[in-house]
């Protein structure tokens, strides 16, 4: 392993510093750094029959040597692990958060830089106006630490968080999530911590002359893993290490279309023969070309939603407005998985079915409100779709 040597002093009054932790991490209980370890041996001897005189090594009396003593080396071991590999985000979404933990593995206290690494987004560079920071003049997302992962202060670089041996320190990265991104769009975000030294100006270590083992000298004894971060961040046994975790967006890909068409007058008088509402899909009458929008001609308005996403649309309002005019039949939706067209659709002042939309200045509407549109199961999958559908007589 690299031997280094780093400086050792009192902890500052203002450095943030972890003494204990609730998190349930595995405990090391290693011996303390810089402790020295004294050893003793006691030989004895005759001559034939005469004992001569003992051999020891310690501070008893008679005693021809002094103990053999070492200084325990510093282990500088950091683990950087993110909480899960993805969080789900939608657009828009402010303060996006991304959950590490920072683990001192080694048997002194030091304090931790923190900083974050941009991937990427599906494998592409991740530009400012795919996942625009927090804070954009940084270039970098919002690093906010904790010592009992409950309450978060702001990274502050110039007070590190100082950790002892076997402490935990919870970090989470926030970032607020534009509009402009799409479903299934990844931003992977590395967090990389490097340990330094626990008081101002929190040096960073230094390379031990030599390479030598020095039995009486505390020495830096580098076993930290390399992690994803670039190596000139990151590398096997050099204090630091980092962790991956990413945005993932799962969205709601809504779009609509209107169609109009002639249908059989037969759909429209005798009362309505739309079916009721329901989650399957619309089958409509048998196209016929044939057929003209002239008075007395039935006339079916599709509304057609669908959702090229893996998230549901959710809240979905959906308003058509009705010419003056012309006389109402019947409305209808299909597809969706919850919602409702109100018993006062088309509004108060439609008469209700058979009757002629008479709103001076502005046109009757048929209303869908509170609808959900499921996802597709799968990115690959064909998209889900709903329908409201309208019928009207031409008077």
């Amino acid at each position: 392993m690299s031997k280094l040597k780093l400086m050792k002093g009192l902890l500052g009054a203002s450095a943030l510093t972890v003494l204990s932790t609730g998190t349930a991490f595995a405990q090391n209980n290693f011996t303390a750094a810089e402790t020295d370890v004294e050893n003793t041996f006691t030989l004895n001897y005759n001559v034939g029959t005469v004992a001569q005189p003992e051999i020891c090594t310690s501070d008893d009396i008679g005693c021809s040597d002094t103990p053999t003593v070492f200084a325990v080396d510093r282990l500088v071991n950091v683990t950087v692990a993110a909480s899960s590999p993805t969080t789900t985000v939608a657009p828009t979404q402010t303060d996006a958060i991304l959950t590490y933990t920072v683990v001192n593995n080694g048997n002194d206290t030091h304090a931790y830089f923190l900083e974050t690494e941009v991937v990427g987004t599906n494998g592409a560079p991740l530009l400012a106006d795919n996942f625009d920071s927090v804070t954009p003049t940084s270039g970098q997302a919002v690093i906010q630490v904790s010592t009992d992962g409950i309450t978060f202060t702001d990274y502050d670089p110039a007070n590190p968080p100082v950790l002892a041996p076997d402490a935990v320190l919870t970090v989470r990265v926030l970032q607020d999530i534009p509009s402009g991104v799409t479903d299934e769009q990844r931003a992977e975000i590395i967090l990389i911590a490097d340990t330094r030294d626990e008081t101002a100006p929190f040096a960073a270590t230094v390379n031990d002359a030599g390479g030598i083992n020095d039995p009486l000298v505390t020495e830096n004894v580098l076993a930290d893993l390399d992690g994803p971060a670039d190596n000139a961040s990151d590398d096997l046994e050099d204090g630091a290490h980092s962790a991956l975790s990413a945005y993932l967006v799962a969205a709601a890909e809504i779009s609509a279309v209107k169609t109009v068409h002639a249908v059989p007058d037969d759909h429209c008088t005798g009362g309505s023969d739309l079916a009721a509402s329901g989650p399957g899909a619309y089958i409509p009458p048998t196209a016929d070309d044939t057929l003209y929008f002239i008075p007395g001609a039935c006339i079916e308005y599709r509304i057609t939603v669908s959702n090229d996403g893996t998230e549901a649309g959710v809240a979905i309002e959906l308003e058509d407005y009705i010419q003056n005019d012309m006389q109402f039949v019947d409305a209808k939706m299909y597809g969706f998985s919850a919602g409702s067209i109100p018993a006062t659709s088309p509004t108060a002042d439609y008469t209700g079915a058979g009757a002629v939309c008479v709103n001076p200045g502005s046109a009757c509407e048929v209303e869908v409100n509170a609808a959900v549109l499921d996802g597709k199961a799968t990115p690959a999958a064909t998209a889900t779709t709903a329908t409201l559908v309208i019928r009207m007589l031409i008077p």
